[in-house]
């Protein structure tokens, strides 16, 4: 007969054994391809000489010069108005 508790663990260790597997063939083929790319790739970079590069001169960048905001204040007097409305803008 089919133990349940066997067949669970053993697709449990299959599972997990195949995932380790991937990870492990992931892992090589990059460093594999690392390996290559650096030995293989950039011995033609290297050998040319790198021209030297002119001294590069930062300059502070200028502020823009800022448009005063007006002022939206009013003065109310209590006495002559009940209610006052106000529309937000933006």
């Amino acid at each position: 007969m089919i133990n349940p508790f066997l067949s669970f663990f053993l697709g449990f260790i299959c599972t997990g054994g195949l995932f380790f597997i991937s990870v492990i063939t992931v892992v090589c083929a990059k460093i594999i391809y690392l390996f290559i790319k650096d030995n293989f790739f950039n011995k033609r970079q290297k050998s040319a000489p790198a021209p030297q590069k002119s001294p590069v001169i930062k300059r502070s960048r200028k502020k823009p010069t800022s448009i005063p905001k007006p002022v939206r204040s009013i003065e109310i007097d209590p006495d002559q108005i009940d209610k006052i409305y106000v529309k937000k803008i933006s």
